[in-house]
């Protein structure tokens, strides 16, 4: 069981190499800010235009298993990316250097849940 499971990461350690030296390679463009908000409003289930814990959840329960392994958990994005303590995020702050840094991070968030 731990050999599937050792293989699993290394298989999944080696996707995600693969897809940043790619995206890295064909200078990845950041997601325009229009394009994240109207993607984030799918998860957005009170219409106040931020997430609580609980959607941002959801929002990364939509992403494939290994892109769910590679994001992290909605307490570690609350906890970076909420810039104003109001324990909900918006899509700017998401988009912030303080969260997702590089361009690479935010279109590797944008496609695994858009």
């Amino acid at each position: 069981m731990a050999t599937v499971f050792a293989r699993g990461v290394v298989v999944g350690l080696f996707l995600v190499s693969v897809l940043m030296s790619t995206a890295q390679a064909q200078g990845v463009m950041c997601p325009d800010s229009n394009a994240f908000e109207r993607c984030l409003e799918r998860f957005d289930r009170n219409g106040d235009k931020e997430l609580d814990l609980t959607e941002l959840q959801t929002m990364i329960d939509a992403a494939s298993w290994y892109a769910r392994w590679t994001l992290g958990s909605a307490e570690g994005y609350m906890k970076r990316c909420d810039a104003n303590d109001s324990q909900t995020i918006t899509g700017m702050e998401l988009m912030s250097s303080s969260c997702l840094p590089t361009c690479v991070q935010q279109r590797g968030l944008y496609t695994a849940v858009c």
